[in-house]
């Protein structure tokens, strides 16, 4: 959804670096909202 693509086969190397940023942000906000 984020870059477009239905596939993790079609990224690029910068789009998969993207997503993969996302991801980590998003489990940072999981990790902080279930240690409170």
């Amino acid at each position: 959804r984020e870059t477009g693509c239905d596939s993790p086969y079609w990224l690029d190397s910068q789009q998969a670096s993207q997503v993969i940023e996302q991801l980590k942000q998003w489990q940072k906000r999981v990790v902080r909202a279930t240690s409170c």
